[in-house]
């Protein structure tokens, strides 16, 4: 089981840092192409355009964790039969 587990730690880590590289590209990408001086002077854009960032990160984020725990899971039946199950 402590093979498992660190396999699981492992690649939690690996998780993070793509998941972190990927949602500071979204915030870097304005920068680079000039478009933060052009959403800036709207009345409302650079809120909201922060918090529609914001909320994309956190679903990109979310659907990346939950696709990764069931390929974990998926992975640990075919190797490790759950007891029980008939």
């Amino acid at each position: 089981m402590s093979v498992l587990r660190v396999v699981v730690q492992t690649s939690s880590i690996f998780t993070l840092i793509v998941l972190s590289i990927l949602c500071a590209n979204t915030f870097s990408q304005e920068k680079t192409t000039k478009m933060d001086s052009i959403i800036t002077c709207t009345k409302t854009g650079s809120t909201r355009i922060a918090v529609a960032k914001i909320l994309a990160n956190l679903c990109l984020c979310l659907s990346f964790t939950v696709g990764i725990i069931l390929l974990y899971l998926v992975i640990a039946c075919i190797f490790m039969v759950p007891r029980g199950w008939s």
